[in-house]
């Protein structure tokens, strides 16, 4: 649980399986990047990549 969740907002897609949480100041992100997980098993590590 986030103490303060008023300083991330929520990304939901077609593509996400959960919500990502992403802190305001990166907002601009979230409809100029793909966001997916890259690796395998327990290295699976969440990737942004600015369009």
């Amino acid at each position: 649980m986030l103490a303060n969740d008023t300083e991330f907002i929520i990304k939901n897609g077609s593509k996400c399986l959960v919500p990502i949480w992403i802190e305001k100041n990166l907002q601009y992100l979230v409809d100029n990047t793909k966001i997916d997980v890259a690796g395998w098993s327990t290295y699976r590590r969440l990737i942004v990549i600015p369009n």
